[in-house]
């Protein structure tokens, strides 16, 4: 599990993850519409190359090798939208959000 954001109080935050194994080779965006503080971000590549990038779809890419990997770790400064591609890749996000007062989960969206 990693850490909280800096200056969160926890009464009110809670800590989720995502996992998500990419299907195909098109890309996927990941989005909870601004509402997650992401703590760590970390993605493995399958035999195919993948990328991934921060924002939006314009974003500069990182490019990540077959079978690499790629750990970030923004300590709840990452609040928008995740873009992947590659294949077989996995992505791991791991979050926290404030808790909802009518007890409603907390949903993330994928999309291709």
């Amino acid at each position: 599990m990693s850490s909280g954001p800096m200056g969160v109080d926890f009464r009110e935050y809670s800590y989720a993850f995502t996992k998500y194994l990419i299907p195909d080779a098109v890309e996927h965006r990941i989005s909870a519409r601004n509402m997650w503080l992401c703590t760590r971000i970390r993605y493995w590549a399958a035999a195919a190359a993948g990328t991934f990038k921060l924002r939006s779809s314009t974003a500069p890419v990182i490019d990540i090798a077959a079978n690499g990997c790629l750990c970030l770790e923004p300590n709840g400064a990452h609040r928008e939208d995740i873009y992947v591609t590659g294949q077989g890749a996995l992505l791991l996000v791991e979050y926290w959000y404030q808790a909802k007062p009518d007890g409603l989960a907390f949903s993330v969206f994928i999309t291709p």
